[in-house]
């Protein structure tokens, strides 16, 4: 009867019958009693190196096997932690997990980017090194949208490429810009006329009026001064070309 033993070179031990790789000594057995066996308690993304050795009934041993060398799978990579940094970037901070290399996939809307060795985000999955993501400091992805949401996840990848799914999404806005051109002009005793322009930002940016003097704000609902809190509301409700805005109670 022929059996045979099975050798990891990296951890120096043979396969134990219960597919652990524990065993000093090898643990002989038939083809059918090791049945392809799945060995258990190993690391993720390390790469075994396994060879098979035969003995015959008189316990002559042959050499062993060439090497067959594979990597176990990468484990799913921790969430990213997304903040927004600037109107066009956000900072992203990928975990230390057991990939190899990481890919940070950047979504907004129907549109799915990914992060480039330069920071900036490029319709290719390219696949980084923690040291190259901020080693634990933050990356930071350039050329975003002003005030728009983006969906961050990684994505993991073992030493033989094989590529973990996408870790839940953490989602962000980037910063919204300050108005520029802000202008006003009084109307009578009371009132006055103001209007801005939203500079880059999209029609769903959401602007508050403050006057310093008074330090009170604009009611959104009665364009009177006096509010306390800041009142948010888009710039289309605030005044279009055909209905300014007109501030009374001053």
């Amino acid at each position: 009867i022929t059996t045979y033993a099975i050798y990891e070179s990296a951890t120096g031990k043979y396969l134990a019958a219960a597919n652990t790789l524990t065993g000093n000594t090898p643990a002989w057995q038939t083809t059918s009693t090791w049945s392809n066996p799945t060995v258990s308690s190993l690391s993720a993304n390390t790469q075994y190196t396994f060879s098979i050795i035969a003995r015959n009934g008189s316990n002559v041993e042959t050499a062993t096997t060439t090497a067959s060398a594979i990597y176990t799978l990468a484990t799913t990579p921790t969430a990213p932690t997304v903040s927004a940094s600037t109107t066009t970037a956000l900072n992203v901070t990928v975990a230390n997990d057991s990939a190899t290399t990481y890919a940070v996939k950047v979504v907004t809307g129907v549109t799915t980017k990914y992060l480039q060795a330069n920071g900036t985000i490029g319709d290719s999955a390219v696949f980084l090194t923690y040291i190259q993501l901020g080693n634990g400091s933050v990356t930071s992805t350039t050329g975003l949208a002003t005030n728009t949401s983006y969906i961050v996840s990684v994505a993991g990848k073992n030493g033989d490429g094989t590529v973990t799914t996408y870790t839940a999404a953490s989602a962000k806005y980037t910063l919204a810009q300050a108005p520029t051109s802000v202008t006003s002009a009084s109307t009578g005793q009371t009132t006055a006329t103001v209007t801005w322009n939203s500079a880059t930002n999209p029609t769903t940016t959401e602007f508050a009026l403050y006057e310093i003097n008074t330090s009170q704000y604009i009611n959104s609902s009665t364009l009177a001064i006096g509010a306390t809190t800041a009142q948010w509301t888009v710039t289309s409700t605030w005044f279009t070309a055909s209905n300014p805005l007109t501030v009374t109670g001053l």
